[in-house]
């Protein structure tokens, strides 16, 4: 009985760690929000809540679009401003929309997303970490 008992949970540890929650990817992308460019929207909602809108046929057929959005939750502060930009690896838009195809609302799974973006006329860049929105939660 006990050697059924030690098979039986070494099982359970095999499975158990075979459906464990990987820890996302962290990876940045430039919002270049300087140029004139219509690959992404920003809009404001209120100091706690902003929205990232990424224009790519990367969600599903009836959307040319991706939003992601940046919350600030219950103790947290905004994030700081830094002088110069970051020296992160930033992927590129035709990655970034590859992912989003590829994973769709299940994104912050894979990959923890964090937006840099530049403060307009100056040397200042801000870092807001986003999490997508499902389809049916779309903010326009």
């Amino acid at each position: 009985m006990t050697k059924f008992l030690k098979i039986f949970y070494a099982m359970l540890l095999i499975y158990a760690q075979s459906y464990a929650q990987t820890v996302p990817k962290k990876i940045y992308f430039f919002a270049d929000t300087t140029a004139k460019n219509r690959i992404m929207d920003i809009s404001v909602e209120s100091n706690i809540l902003k929205y990232f809108t990424i224009y790519c046929p990367c969600m599903d057929k009836d959307n040319n679009f991706a939003q992601f959005m940046w919350i600030r939750k219950k103790g947290e502060s905004k994030p700081s401003e830094v002088i110069g930009k970051p020296t992160h690896k930033y992927i590129s838009f035709k990655d970034l929309a590859e992912r989003i195809a590829k994973y769709g609302v299940y994104f912050d799974r894979y990959y923890e997303l964090n937006i840099v973006e530049p403060r307009k006329n100056v040397n200042l860049f801000i870092t807001w970490k986003v999490e997508i929105l499902p389809v049916g939660q779309i903010i326009y």
